[in-house]
C-alpha cells in the first residue's frame, strides 16, 4: 500500500469540503512539533506552517477552490497525509 497509510487513521480533518477554515486533530502518537504542507493537485506547495499546539486551525481562504493534499512532517519524516476539497 501507500507509504502514508499507517497514520491516515490518526488524522481528522474537517470540514471536508472546506471553504475558509479547516481544523486538524492529530492522534497523541503524532502530536508535537509538526510541519503542515498544503499541496495543490499538481503537487505545488501552496503554504506550509509549523505548529505544535492542538487543535490546529488553518485559514485556507487565500487558496483557490480545488483539491488539496495536506502532508504532515515531523523531523523531516512524513507522518501523515490527508486529502480535502476547497469549495466556495
Amino acid at each position: 500500500g501507500s507509504p502514508y497509510s499507517p497514520a491516515n487513521g490518526l488524522i481528522s480533518l474537517y470540514p471536508n469540503p472546506a471553504s475558509n477554515y479547516i481544523q486538524i486533530e492529530l492522534d497523541e502518537s503524532i502530536q508535537g512539533e509538526n510541519r503542515f504542507h498544503f499541496m495543490d493537485i499538481l503537487g505545488k506547495n501552496c503554504t506550509a506552517k509549523v505548529m505544535e499546539m492542538a487543535p490546529h486551525t488553518f485559514d485556507v481562504s487565500r487558496l483557490n477552490s480545488g483539491f488539496y493534499t495536506l502532508v504532515i512532517e515531523r523531523q523531516g519524516r512524513m507522518v501523515g497525509v490527508k486529502k480535502f476539497a476547497l469549495v466556495r
